[in-house]
């Protein structure tokens, strides 16, 4: 079981690559105590939707890989996330998510 970090205040930035396919970058604000200066930035390596369950998978600078997945929504968004290190869970938990632009 991981200690409880806090709330996270997290922005993914997704730009389109080819048809139908999604790719950007993850930011942890530092303002946030949960969020450290190895696992502050990522980059998101795949954007999925089946049966409309949207996952987006991210690495992290420090070897983490993170997932997270929320119910596909246009607006508002709300779901969990789990992040990895190697083979061991080091945070898990829910995010939130609202659109801007």
């Amino acid at each position: 079981m991981t200690p409880c970090r806090g709330l996270k205040h997290i922005t993914f930035t997704m730009l389109p690559i080819t048809a139908g396919s999604l790719s950007g970058f993850y930011r942890c604000e530092q303002i946030t105590g949960a969020c450290d200066i190895f696992d502050d930035r990522g980059v998101i390596t795949s954007v999925s939707v089946e049966s409309r369950l949207l996952s987006v998978h991210v690495e992290l600078r420090d070897d983490q890989s993170c997932v997270f997945r929320s119910a596909a929504a246009p607006v508002e968004m709300e779901g969990r996330f789990l992040c990895k290190q190697r083979a061991i869970v080091v945070d898990r938990g829910v995010w939130r998510a609202a659109r801007s632009f």
